[in-house]
């Protein structure tokens, strides 16, 4: 059943949400999904890291880091496939001992540590909406 508590709440009772801040954060892989997106059922990759700590003093109070994370979508085409195992391996240096892209996300990528660039989506209309600028290698397993 869908809940549609939110259809009856008065207008002067809905609160803009919080938005993440822009700057330098530590984060750490903690998992990824694969599956197909858009009209043409593009495969991609998302990565999605846990936030650890904020480096540029950011203000984190209104966020509850055990549930936000932040997700990279990596499209998986002919053409991007050369990008991706760049990014895996600014994440993870090791990744490109890895025999397929899987295997370094699966294997190298998940459980790393690296610092990323948290800025605002240049492709979207909304300025809202937040995504990883830039990753810098921190550590790795």
């Amino acid at each position: 059943m869908t809940d549609l508590s939110i259809f009856n709440t008065a207008i002067g009772d809905i609160k803009e949400p919080a938005i993440f801040p822009d700057g330098k954060y530590i984060v750490t892989c903690a998992k990824h999904e694969v599956g197909t997106a858009g009209k043409k059922d593009t495969p991609y990759c998302d990565l999605t890291f846990r936030v650890n700590e904020a480096l540029d003093g950011q203000d984190l109070s209104d966020f509850d880091l055990t549930a936000y994370n932040l997700t990279d979508r990596m499209w998986l085409t002919d053409k991007s496939a050369f990008y991706v195992m760049q990014n895996l391996k600014q994440i993870n240096p090791d990744s490109e001992n890895a025999e397929s892209i899987g295997d370094a996300v699966e294997n190298y990528v998940v459980g790393s540590q690296v610092i990323v660039n948290v800025g605002p989506d240049k492709s979207s209309t909304s300025d809202r909406r937040k995504v990883i600028l830039r990753y810098e290698t921190l550590g790795y397993k």
